[in-house]
């Protein structure tokens, strides 16, 4: 998705070329941008393009089997962030390891961190727009006992299909390293 403009075209140019302010592939400059979306914004040259009198968009994210929530760091880095055109909220963060609930309240600071996701009333849960979810793989994993549904640890991928049928979130990344 275009954050900029909100339109679901994809929009790819190479860090090199922003930041170096060489050409974009297809010999294009970039001060010169012939993207419909992307030629109202000056480059900086530094790192992406410049809103100019634009008030910054707002993206709500949550996050289960958050880990150290690097999906809320990475966004955090992201071009649009960065020159202020886009802002996080991080609604809520989920996970089950003391070292790692340690880590994102110290690190990302979410509204809301839920120390498991069984029995978490998913109706109380705040709207989002993005969510992220790395639920564990040994239920189907050949390093695991491949007991797919059988494995009691499947229970956290139906919670997380209880999650994504609430129906307010927009976008989702399910990653499983299986």
């Amino acid at each position: 998705m275009d954050i900029v403009s909100g339109s679901m075209r994809s929009v790819q140019f190479s860090s090199a070329c922003v930041s170096s302010g060489e050409a974009a592939p297809g010999g294009t400059h970039l001060n010169h941008c012939p993207h419909p979306h992307l030629s109202r914004f000056p480059f900086n040259g530094n790192f992406g393009a410049r809103a100019v009198n634009m008030r910054p968009k707002w993206v709500r994210i949550g996050t289960d089997c958050s880990g150290t929530d690097c999906p809320v760091w990475a966004l955090g880095q992201c071009a649009a962030v960065k020159a202020g055109r886009l802002r996080i909220s991080h609604r809520w963060s989920c996970d089950s390891d003391a070292f790692c609930r340690q880590f994102i309240e110290l690190n990302h600071e979410p509204k809301i961190f839920y120390p498991n996701i069984i029995g978490r009333r998913v109706d109380q849960l705040p709207p989002i727009d993005i969510y992220v979810c790395g639920f564990p793989c040994q239920p189907f994993s050949p390093v695991g006992r491949r007991e797919g549904f059988a494995d009691c640890r499947s229970d956290v991928y139906e919670e997380v299909i209880r999650t994504l049928r609430r129906g307010s979130i927009r976008a989702f990344v399910l990653e499983n390293s299986a």
